[in-house]
């Protein structure tokens, strides 16, 4: 296990590391109209690619209850990376009953094989590519 950590740490890149650059919002983003910000993967122990759930759906960011209380049923959803943190976003949205698209020109995938497979199963499971 320990050999296969290692070999992930050497192909999957460090990003949106807290205090980090890569973690800060753009200051070209008009951040006035930002109500809330919900935070995703503060436990090292165990990966957080959704931004409602960790991996093993333990811990919930409150997210949901948020957009729901809005009255929120529709998200769109865009980011890094497109066949990780976004296809299990969209499709834990889908489980939720939002209606789901991901803006295809605003998400990038590390595998563009692995993007088109969950592209395929996103839109299987009834959200769309916008």
């Amino acid at each position: 296990m320990a050999e296969l950590a290692g070999l992930l740490q050497m192909f999957w890149p460090h990003h949106c590391e807290q205090g980090s650059l890569g973690a800060q919002l753009s200051a070209a983003l008009d951040q006035d109209r930002i109500a809330t910000i919900f935070r995703k993967g503060m436990d090292p122990q165990i990966d957080s690619y959704s931004v409602f759930f960790d991996n093993g759906h333990k811990k919930a960011t409150g997210l949901e209850g948020y957009l729901k209380g809005l009255g929120i049923e529709e998200v769109h959803i865009c980011g890094l990376a497109a066949d990780y943190c976004v296809f299990y976003s969209a499709m834990d949205a889908l489980c939720m009953d939002f209606k789901v698209g991901v803006i295809n020109k605003a998400t990038k995938a590390i595998s563009p094989q692995g993007y088109e497979i969950a592209r395929q199963e996103l839109m299987n499971s009834g959200g769309k590519i916008i």
